[in-house]
């Protein structure tokens, strides 16, 4: 973690700037309390303000740092508490007390309850006004706003479909990437500095603050459980078995909290499915790195400042449930997966639950607009009874785990995205080849694949990835990265580097590069060695005669026969569609 003149060159001016806008509207801490006021969530000028003043009135408590740039120009903040301190807070991060907890807020400004809360929650934690022990010894840190781009992008009509607040941010960042889904691609600078701040940190407890979209029903909050079963260690049992029962025991009843509707038709009355985070969501990310984690998703069309109390009342609910079982918290993880690494998750629709649920009536009536079938909640009309819910996920792929991954150095944007979490993690996993060497290990052929038609998140994905292993002795070059396959790394290389991943480096297009052939044959050239070849080899000969039994159309298209030949010959480019990431086995 950087002071703020390391993290932008101008961070002093904006700074400064930043306190001439909260001045000018006479907004101080006394007169303007951002955090309570009924409809309104505060501008980032504000929010700067609000945590500045409150670092200067408890300077030994408080710290208030940048941890990296943003898209937005401006630097990335944290708060960090801790509550019972006596002395200056250490800007060494490995010295922080055992037990650590980060709330991320704003990743859609849109959605800002989590901006509110968080103020109201920092100010409880430091007067001592929370429900928990004032002296219990724990971090707390708070990442104010995380999209700043889109918190500075306010206007009162993008969320349509929300009731409040007055105005309100953006979900898109300053390159209108949805930072919700940039986590393990890392486009965005935002990305690249929380990260690996998490990684650094290694809280026991992960929060994303959200506001839902969907379907209507009378509860004002809903969390989603980050998929337990697919962490590595014993944390993610523990947090499914012990800690979010404790949680939801703990939160008010006034709010009707229930699991994230994520619905399996239109309407609730069909069932739920939970949502299967990959790495590219906040706790998908974190469940990557053993962290349990929760995003908390408020209902939007409920009163705007109920919505802030019921993400308040989780996260308190949350920080006392975790200090009340701060001596069973299970320890990292300690040994590698199983040798079979299970990824590619997915709702098990073969095991659900009942849930027990209250919902509003669903009609269907003639749009005023249109003339056609509409839906419409009655909220007059209410209905509780047991709903179907697909809470498991499975894995539908899986694959052994090697010892250790090589990527080439020509690969940066790779290297650049997950060196510094590996050492994060691990810091003996990266060593870097210092000559060249010959290695031995497994490689993968690209053998078919989709790719969507229209970008998404700047990137054009891959799916459906299907592959061939070659065994083979590769050449190193001085400067590739070999990365170790520890306990810590094992699922984020997998997750990044093995090209089946739904969320691999590969997936998001950052290898397409050789997936372009570079050389070709003219036919009437390759006609004579082509012959010369085949009948040098006869088994490649013989393969070839029956190849041109199951296509008889060759016999009019003489160019797709030459092309079969031409691919099984060594005249065919070895690494067209070779993977370049060597798997050490």
């Amino acid at each position: 973690m950087g002071n703020d003149a390391s993290a932008h060159p101008h961070q002093s001016q904006i700074i400064g700037f930043l306190f001439f806008l909260f001045a000018s509207f006479g907004l101080t801490a006394q007169n303007f309390n951002p955090f309570s006021a009924g409809n309104t969530t505060p501008t980032y000028a504000q929010i700067v303000g609000f945590y500045q003043q409150l670092h200067e009135r408890y300077p030994h408590k408080t710290r208030w740092d940048s941890i990296g740039p943003t898209d937005a120009g401006l630097p990335l903040r944290v708060f960090i508490i801790i509550p019972n301190l006596q002395e200056p807070l250490d800007k060494n991060t490995s010295n922080l007390p055992p037990i650590r907890v980060l709330v991320n807020n704003g990743i859609h400004p849109g959605e800002p309850e989590g901006i509110n809360a968080s103020m109201r929650l920092a100010e409880n934690v430091l007067k001592g006004q929370t429900t928990w022990k004032n002296g219990e010894h724990f971090t707390l840190a708070i990442v104010p706003v995380y999209n700043i781009g889109g918190c500075l992008n306010r206007s009162a009509h993008s969320r349509a479909n929300q009731n409040g607040p007055a105005e309100y941010g953006f979900r898109g960042n300053s390159k209108n990437l949805d930072l919700n889904r940039d986590f393990i691609k890392q486009d965005s600078k935002e990305a690249q500095s929380l990260t690996r701040f998490i990684a650094s940190f290694q809280p026991h407890l992960f929060f994303d603050t959200h506001t839902s979209n969907g379907a209507d029903y009378p509860a004002t909050l809903t969390y989603i459980e980050t998929q337990w079963n697919k962490m590595n260690s014993q944390r993610g049992k523990w947090m499914h078995e012990s800690l979010t029962p404790a949680i939801l025991r703990k939160i008010p009843a006034k709010y009707g909290t229930v699991p994230y509707v994520n619905t399996l038709q239109e309407t609730p009355d069909s069932g739920i499915t939970c949502f299967v985070e990959g790495p590219r969501f906040a706790t998908g990310f974190t469940s990557v790195l053993d962290i349990p984690g929760y995003t908390i998703e408020t209902h939007m069309l409920k009163p705007f400042d109920e919505r802030v109390d019921a993400t308040l009342a989780f996260l308190e609910a949350g920080i006392q449930s975790l200090l009340d079982q701060r001596k069973s918290i299970p320890a990292p993880v300690q040994h590698l997966p199983k040798e079979i690494f299970p990824f590619n998750w997915t709702v098990h629709y073969g095991k659900k639950d009942e849930l027990k649920f209250t919902g509003y009536e669903a009609e269907t009536v003639p749009s005023a607009i249109t003339g056609a079938p509409r839906l419409r909640y009655n909220r007059s009309k209410t209905w509780t009874r047991k709903i179907a819910n697909y809470s498991y996920a499975h894995p539908t792929d899986s694959d052994r785990i090697p010892s250790a991954f090589v990527i080439p150095v020509a690969w940066s944007e790779v290297l650049e995205r997950i060196v510094p979490l590996a050492l994060a993690l691990d810091s003996s996993a990266i060593q870097w080849i210092l000559q060249d060497t010959l290695v031995k290990g497994r490689m993968a052929k690209l053998m078919d694949f989709q790719t969507g038609k229209s970008p998404y998140e700047g990137h054009y994905l891959h799916s459906k990835i299907s592959i061939q292993w070659l065994e083979r002795e590769q050449q190193l070059r001085a400067g590739d990265c070999w990365i170790k396959t520890t306990p810590s790394t094992a699922r984020l290389l997998m997750e990044t580097l093995h090209p089946r991943a739904n969320d691999s480096y590969f997936a998001w297009g950052f290898f397409d590069e050789v997936l372009q052939q570079k050389e070709y044959f003219s036919d009437y050239v390759f006609e004579d060695l082509a012959e010369e070849w085949l009948n040098r080899n006869p088994k490649d000969k013989a393969a070839f005669e029956q190849e041109k039994k199951k296509h008889p159309e060759w016999e009019k298209d003489g160019s797709a026969a030459l092309w079969w030949v031409y691919s099984h010959s060594p005249y065919y480019e070895q690494t067209h569609k070779l993977y370049p990431v060597l798997f050490v086995d």
